[in-house]
């Protein structure tokens, strides 16, 4: 599985509908964790997104004039 094969890797099923169009509930999204606190890189970018509480989302970054980044679903 793609978990086992990478380090750090991480799959997220998606749920509902909030990144409609680009993925479907059911759908299953992967990807490698980063731990940065620069976050350029990823703007514009979707990303698996864990929480403190371990919650998981995939949401778009974007970043503002102010320079905050902010976190967004698609629909």
């Amino acid at each position: 599985t793609f978990t086992s094969s990478y380090n750090d890797a991480i799959a997220v099923t998606i749920t509902g509908e909030e990144m409609w169009p680009f993925y479907h509930s059911g759908d299953c999204v992967g990807g490698i964790l980063k731990y940065r606190t620069n976050f350029d890189y990823a703007v514009g970018e979707d990303c698996i997104v864990v929480l403190r509480d371990n919650s998981q989302y995939v949401r778009r970054l974007f970043q503002s004039p102010s320079g905050a980044y902010n976190l967004a679903c698609l629909n």
